[in-house]
């Protein structure tokens, strides 16, 4: 039958079909379009046209591989456009909800907590301070723990973290915390450990209750390769078997620091650990604090930056206060990857007098004032230095000690009448050092001359390299472990 919707159309269009199949057949014979004889209902029946036979107008709209259609079942007017099919409907998938920049705060301070460690001796540290016990706390680190380029130092991350904690957990006025800012610019752990007893434990008055060790940025090209940062967490859990060690991973613009090579001895000593890090990046390009707010620079925090620091450090106490306790635990007895500096002496002039070394200056008699200061003392770092004047002679530093392994801590400047100088152990050259360099801020750099398994006597030697004889350089302090 013809479909009611274009039936009317049909009917109407066939008739004139009919007329001119008729004038046709007379014409030519063709029995293409003529009445069929077996449709009693007096409907018209046609025949399409391959498609494939017709190269000037194809039907692109068959599907029916050169198969006739009939007309009165399923054949379309010309005139008319097939609808199209409704879609099957698709579930669309579900939006990421937009978080706001607090909420995006929020979850970087949760985040930024890497492990609470064995929490026996953080949450003996709380219990202290908020007994009225005296609580001695220590920050050691570089630059961002001194606080560079926060609107002030003391809108630094550790004094912000000690002031919020005394305020939480000490009584009365807070006087029984005790805290040092150990932060010195431009430093490795290399040079933490030698400075350790002068401005940690000599500062403080006593060894660490709760030390924060931070040098993720600053350990690039470190001397010990990771030795140093493993001897600094043994020396203060052996030193004191109630102190509470954070390794506090910051992190350079980027998205980079030195965790990676540090997270494995924090877990072997059961330490805390913090990753700025984590809690700023996502991803390489995915921050969830804009690197413009958080960074004042490559490497340095804003005071927003280290307001967050220290967010991201008492929600680690908070989380340890909150948490069960843990068993006591001992230090391991046997190190992580090697903590062969841990008990390393720092020698400098004052140490040229005493009568149990023997400890000759040489022509590195002098003292260089033009040193880095300290911020939280107002003083220089290394005052007690060994100074080669420039045009002085070139007699060489002697030092006899027993040891097995030596750290030099020298200065570079800018000012070009400083120069190179040699070092030998046992009469044999073992390194050189330059003290100029373009841009240099009369900073401290690190190198290490010895490195040995077992302690022996041995002598070193300090002089002006060749063609540098009449130039300067300054010894900041020499380290060395018995």
């Amino acid at each position: 039958m013809i479909n009611r919707k274009y039936g009317s159309r049909l009917l109407a269009g066939a008739a004139c079909l009919m007329l001119a199949a008729v004038c046709m057949a007379g014409c030519s014979g063709s029995k293409e379009g003529t009445p069929d004889p077996d449709n009693d209902k007096g409907e018209v029946t046609m025949t399409v046209s391959d498609p494939k036979e017709n190269t000037d107008s194809q039907n692109t709209g068959n599907t029916g591989e050169g198969q006739a259609d009939t007309a009165a079942d399923t054949s379309t007017p010309a005139n008319e456009v097939t609808p199209t099919a409704e879609p099957t409907p698709t579930e669309e998938p579900t939006p990421t909800p937009t978080m706001s920049p607090a909420e995006l705060y929020q979850e970087g301070i949760e985040k930024s907590l890497l492990s609470t460690g064995n929490n026996y001796r953080l949450k003996r540290v709380i219990e202290k301070a908020r007994n009225g016990e005296d609580v001695y706390m220590c920050a050691l680190g570089g630059s961002v723990t001194e606080g560079a380029l926060a609107k002030t130092n003391d809108e630094g991350y550790a004094y912000l973290f000690a002031d919020e904690f005394r305020s939480t957990y000490c009584p009365g006025d807070g006087s029984n915390l005790h805290f040092v800012n150990a932060g010195l610019s431009g430093t490795p752990s290399a040079l933490g450990i030698i400075r350790y007893q002068q401005d940690v434990v000599g500062l403080l008055g006593a060894d660490p209750d709760l030390l924060i060790i931070e040098f993720a940025i600053n350990d690039y090209n470190e001397p010990t390769k990771g030795r140093a940062m493993e001897s600094l967490i043994r020396r203060a859990l052996e030193a004191n078997e109630d102190c509470a060690v954070i390794l506090l991973y910051s992190v350079k613009r980027g998205n980079w620091n030195m965790q990676d090579n540090y997270i494995k001895t924090g877990n072997y000593y059961s330490v805390q650990q913090v990753s700025i890090r984590k809690a700023v990046y996502r991803t390489n390009t995915d921050t969830r604090i804009a690197e413009a707010l958080y960074f004042a620079d490559e490497y340095h925090p804003t005071s927003y930056g280290h307001r967050f620091m220290k967010d991201c450090l008492m929600n680690l106490v908070k989380t340890v206060d909150e948490e069960e306790p843990s068993e006591k635990i001992k230090v391991p007895d046997n190190d992580y990857s090697g903590a062969d500096f841990k008990d390393l002496i720092m020698l400098d002039s004052r140490d040229t007098k005493l009568d149990r070394l023997y400890f000759n200056p040489g022509s590195f008699s002098d003292t260089d004032d033009a040193v880095v200061q300290m911020y939280f003392t107002k003083k220089a770092s290394f005052a007690n230095n060994l100074y080669h004047k420039a045009g002085s002679s070139n007699e060489p530093l002697k030092l006899k000690i027993r040891c097995k392994n030596i750290l030099i801590n020298y200065k570079t400047s800018s000012n070009k009448d400083f120069g190179t100088a040699q070092f030998l152990i046992d009469g044999e050259p073992v390194a050189t050092a330059d003290g100029y360099s373009q841009g240099a801020w009369n900073n401290c750099n690190v190198i290490l001359i010895l490195n040995e398994k077992e302690s022996a006597e041995h002598t070193l030697e300090v002089k002006m390299a060749e063609g540098s004889e009449d130039k300067a350089f300054t010894i900041l302090a020499i380290g060395y472990d018995e």
